[in-house]
């Protein structure tokens, strides 16, 4: 045998034996001995298969205790099949997809335009920024797994995942003004306005007047954060996030608040948000929404959100009356009814959001920023598409399908806490409201306005 050759061989098994306990140095001598050391022995033995000296034989020992490596080309057909996808995307229609994605050919590519300078392949072999809002899109309609959508995209499940996460954040970073709020203009306003009026309304009796918005809280499901025990558990008896929304007469977001473990109550959340904080600090809109109220039955009011129990009245929020205060009282009865058909927009709002994007069903298995972020995504996406008037996708055998199986998962856990969160969720929100009187005195104004007959 050569010399050199038996040399290096042991060198290289010293070496090996000297330190063994690092992992990099095995890994680089194995990296070595399968690319370089084995081929340039494969290639001696071959040179030497002709020699019957004792080296000659020894060298084919050798060869037959080597393992045999082959070499395949990389087989780039699927890869092409995948790009030549996404290449395509301006061929498929409008239908297409919404079937697809839930959202409008329009609306695919607003968000593509917006996030380009956030999505934008750094080097030639990167993914393309409509490659990314597709997978990101997918994974939000359909609520699949990332081993499906993995599969589905030719990309490994960490791409997809991170490709999920950096989307969803480019959405909420870029098109955040589209939950920006309560209109500004009058006009705009009275049209809300009138619209929640007439919801409530009869053939012999009118709606509720007033009203600009209606809020509530929604328990969004999640798998169990890590390190984070029951914190998030809550009083219907699985892991959650708590997301509040107030909306308008079509369920469009004016304003969202993610972030909240699911044993908070809605009042608590609510105490966080934006739009209470204008409320309270003597802003614009409180201005405005004073301003804009038409006086009723003689009391003058403001423009006010619809609430439920959960919310204390005040001089901006109207709750209904609870179950003791309309005992005996037909009047106050008649007002719940009201109250409930329009503030029924905001069940509706919170069902095709989730209809939408199913990732909102089921529990998502994503960090805590990602799952704020992914629910302040499809709120905008939602947004987006009432703006563009896409029609709510169906409820197919998916979505029911995606009930059942989480329906499933939460079995056997259900009640294990229930009544102690219960405990904790219903409390009242009864602090800071210097309007309490003032709201009193709307709502008994309200009951007889709404109890007035035409004619």
């Amino acid at each position: 045998m050569d010399p050199s050759r038996e040399d290096l061989i042991k060198v290289l098994f010293f070496a090996a034996q000297h330190y063994r306990q690092s992992c990099l140095v095995v890994m680089a001598l194995a990296y070595f001995m399968v690319t370089i050391l084995f081929p340039a022995v494969a290639s001696f033995i071959m040179d030497s298969s002709d020699d019957d000296s004792e080296d000659g034989r020894v060298v084919r020992g050798l060869g037959r205790a080597l393992p045999r490596v082959r070499y395949y080309p990389r087989n780039r057909a699927k890869r092409q099949r995948t790009e030549a996808t996404f290449n395509s995307l301006d061929s498929w229609d409008d239908a297409r997809f919404k079937y697809e994605l839930h959202v409008s050919k329009r609306v695919f590519y607003a968000i593509v335009d917006a996030c380009r300078i956030d999505l934008s392949p750094r080097g030639n072999r990167g993914m393309s920024v409509e490659e990314k809002v597709y997978i990101a899109l997918s994974f939000l309609a359909s609520g699949g797994s990332y081993g499906g959508l993995s599969r589905q995209a030719q990309r490994g499940r960490t791409t997809v995942h991170r490709c999920v996460g950096h989307v969803a954040q480019s959405i909420c970073y870029r098109l955040q003004h589209l939950v920006s709020g309560p209109p500004r203009t009058q006009a705009e306003m009275a049209e809300i306005v009138a619209a929640f009026e007439e919801l409530g309304r009869s053939e012999n009796t009118p709606g509720i007047p007033n009203i600009f918005a209606v809020m509530d809280g929604s328990h969004i499901p999640i798998k169990r954060f890590h390190n984070m025990g029951e914190a998030y558990y809550n009083y219907k008896g699985f892991n959650s996030v708590l997301m509040h929304g107030v909306m308008d007469n079509k369920g469009r977001f004016m304003d969202v608040l993610v972030g909240f473990s699911g044993r908070n109550n809605d009042s608590t959340q609510f105490r966080h948000t934006q739009i209470y904080k204008d409320l309270v600090d003597g802003s614009d809109l409180r201005e405005r929404l004073i301003a804009w109220g038409q006086p009723i039955n003689g009391v003058k009011a403001p423009l006010l959100i619809l609430a439920d129990g959960a919310y204390e009245a005040s001089g901006f929020i109207l709750p209904p009356f609870k179950q003791p205060e309309i005992q005996g009282n037909p009047q106050r009865s008649k007002y719940n009814t009201k109250h409930a058909k329009a503030r029924v927009v905001v069940e509706h709002g919170y069902g095709a959001l989730k209809n939408r994007f199913r990732v909102l069903l089921k529990g998502m298995e994503l960090s805590e920023p990602n799952v704020n972020n992914v629910i302040l995504a499809c709120t905008i996406l939602h947004n987006m598409c009432i703006d563009d008037q896409v029609a709510e996708p169906d409820h197919d055998e998916m979505y029911y399908e995606i009930l059942r199986s989480y329906e499933r998962w939460n079995t056997g856990r259900r009640n294990a806490t229930r009544q102690a969160v219960r405990l904790n969720q219903n409390q009242v929100d009864h602090g800071a409201n210097d309007d309490v009187w003032d709201a009193e005195h709307i709502r008994d104004a309200i009951v007889l306005h709404v109890n007035r007959r035409f004619g």
